[in-house]
C-alpha cells in the first residue's frame, strides 16, 4: 500500500507539472503575440 501511495503521488505530480508547463506556455504566447500585434 505504501508502494502504491507513492507511485501515485509521484504520477500525479507529474501531471501537475506537466500541466503547469502547458499553461505557462499558452499565457508566454499571448504574450508574445500580443507584443507583436502592438
Amino acid at each position: 500500500m505504501i508502494a502504491l501511495s507513492m507511485i501515485t503521488t509521484i504520477y500525479f505530480n507529474h501531471q501537475f507539472e506537466t500541466n503547469a508547463g502547458k499553461i505557462s506556455n499558452i499565457v508566454a504566447d499571448d504574450m508574445l503575440s500580443s507584443e507583436l500585434t502592438s
